[in-house]
């Protein structure tokens, strides 16, 4: 079998594309990066680690650097801001059956902040509330989903979270015209309720509350699972067996748990609309289970969590 060949791109000082020649089994790692000082420190560190045989070093524009390249097996873009504007290029030279690693830093376009950039670059509509960094992931995957489909690719999240300043997705990217027709149909629009807090899924751009209360749309995002957890299951094994801090741990274990359930709800947030005390997380979760529904904790904040009993059920528990 044919070992990978991968591009990092934005590779800083080398760290990542190192990592990868070291430590993954790939054949071979470009790095890439425009950055006139931080070249310098690529071609140093690739030296200390005696990783030159493996890893090619590349001063040139991401863009450029991956037009000028052969084809990819795996394709890793970590740029300061959003990958968007690389993306093109990525689906030129990615293998017929690829890797796509993307990061994406732009959380104020992505949160409510900035929603003529969200309109404009993801071409989604989002709100600020409790669960943006869930509708932030679901718009990404939306959105690359739809550049894909322009070069006949369907793409499936391998992995995707979220974690303090940015959200992180791996996508399989496999040429098939049937497959990215098939991504449209995971696509719809999250609302939510400004009365009553319920929210949901919903395939039209449109919806009303059972409460008759005004209802705010975000999309159209992603509905479908954003990560496999076959694959999250496997990372949980390696992390333990190979004794890693409990932290990450504990992070890779609440993706591993965490229903399917598209959004999420903030307990500070509900018990400050009905002014009660906020409970324990664990201890809420128990009761919302032994009511007979699913709850689980969600790696997207501490203190929230994902369940798909009705807005009137947790008001009653709470």
């Amino acid at each position: 079998i044919q070992k990978p060949v991968l591009f990092d791109g934005f590779t800083g000082i080398g760290v990542r594309g190192i990592r990868y020649a070291k430590e993954s089994g790939i054949a071979k790692a470009v790095l890439c990066d425009a950055n006139d000082d931080t070249i310098l420190y690529t071609r140093k560190n690739v030296a200390l680690n005696k990783a030159s045989r493996k890893c090619k070093v590349i001063h040139s524009d991401v863009n450029q650097g991956l037009s000028n390249s052969p084809v990819f097996d795996v394709i890793e873009l970590d740029p300061f801001g959003s990958p968007l504007p690389f993306l093109d290029s990525a689906f030129r030279r990615g293998k017929k059956k690829f890797i796509l690693s993307l990061t994406f830093t732009d959380l104020a376009n992505l949160c409510g902040g900035h929603r003529d950039a969200c309109k404009r670059y993801y071409n989604a509509q989002s709100i600020h509330c409790a669960f943006s960094h869930e509708l932030a992931m679901r718009i990404i995957l939306t959105r690359v989903a739809r550049s894909a489909a322009m070069y006949d690719f369907g793409v499936t999240p391998l992995v995707s979270w979220y974690e303090g300043h940015y959200v992180k997705t791996m996508l399989l990217c496999e040429k098939s015209a049937k497959k990215a027709d098939a991504n449209f149909e995971k696509n719809g629009y999250a609302w939510l309720c400004t009365n009553c807090s319920a929210r949901g899924i919903t395939a039209a751009e449109f919806f009303q509350c059972q409460c008759g209360g005004k209802v705010k749309l975000a999309g159209p995002i992603w509905v479908a699972p954003f990560s496999d957890k076959k694959i999250i299951s496997s990372a949980l094994k390696e992390a333990t067996s190979k004794k890693s801090s409990e932290k990450v741990e504990k992070f890779i274990s609440l993706m591993f748990n965490e229903l399917e359930t598209p959004l999420f709800y903030s307990l500070p947030e509900l018990c400050s609309r009905l002014k009660v005390h906020v409970p324990k997380l664990a201890t809420f979760i128990e009761k919302i289970k032994q009511s007979g529904f699913e709850a689980t904790a969600t790696h997207f904040s501490p203190d929230c969590f994902k369940t798909n009993a009705p807005i009137n059920i947790l008001i009653e528990l709470l």
